[in-house]
């Protein structure tokens, strides 16, 4: 008796029509639908930029590559369903046109598994107004246009980036370019190298990646 009367209560509160004839609930139930309303128009959005750039790809290829992720038990049991939630989570608009073209590339077989799901996460993290700082790292411009400066030796495979509070031309030395770098290595486009115990100093540094590489390629490069 006592759940019937709790399903019936349930059944009364959670009617549209109840809760907008309350005036608190009213006002929060309307802000909802609001957010709700905004929110899946965002994703529509968003799925729709993602869509148009996998348009002049076959769907038998789509259908191919799904079907050999979903069988590696190392990436998405449901592909679909992972992606939806990936673009859902996405922060900028324009980064459901990024991901079209890495997912792209993967489907023309230009990147493997591994490295599509590394490039999406680093969509997913980057913020956008740091993404002009892998044109800086990577691309042949006179002049930066996000860090302070790049030295031309840390493009080279391997080469460490430090952070050293002296003005020196191989070294990062001012804090802004260092917190910008530091959110790169957390969007993992550059990878930290620590020794002995050290921060981003003489003992270790940040290292441009693969990730970093093909994101510039496929993303920045003819942009």
């Amino acid at each position: 008796m006592v759940a019937s009367s709790t399903d019936n209560v349930l059944a009364v509160v959670l009617d549209d029509t109840f809760l907008e004839s309350v005036p608190i609930a009213s006002t929060a139930y309307k802000s909802l639908k609001a957010i709700r309303a905004g929110r899946d128009a965002l994703l529509e959005h968003k799925l729709e930029r993602f869509l148009h750039g996998l348009s002049d790809i076959p769907e038998d290829a789509i259908n191919e590559h799904i079907e050999q992720l979903e069988a590696d038990g190392r990436y998405a049991s449901d592909v679909g369903t992972s992606l939806l939630l990936l673009i859902d989570q996405l922060d900028d608009v324009g980064k459901a046109e990024m991901l079209a073209k890495v997912w792209a590339a993967y489907l023309r077989d230009e990147i493997n598994a591994t490295e599509l799901f590394n490039l999406c996460e680093a969509i997913k993290t980057i913020r956008w107004l740091h993404i002009d700082a892998i044109r800086d790292l990577l691309g042949n411009e006179t002049e930066t246009r996000l860090l302070t400066r790049v030295a031309s030796e840390w493009r080279e495979p391997n080469t460490e980036i430090r952070f050293i509070w002296k003005e020196q031309e191989k070294f990062c030395s001012n804090l802004d370019d260092y917190e910008i770098l530091m959110q790169l290595s957390n969007a993992g486009l550059l990878t930290r190298v620590v020794r002995g115990g050290g921060g981003m100093g003489q003992r270790g540094g940040l290292v441009i990646n693969q990730t970093a590489r093909l994101f510039y390629r496929i993303l920045l490069a003819d942009a």
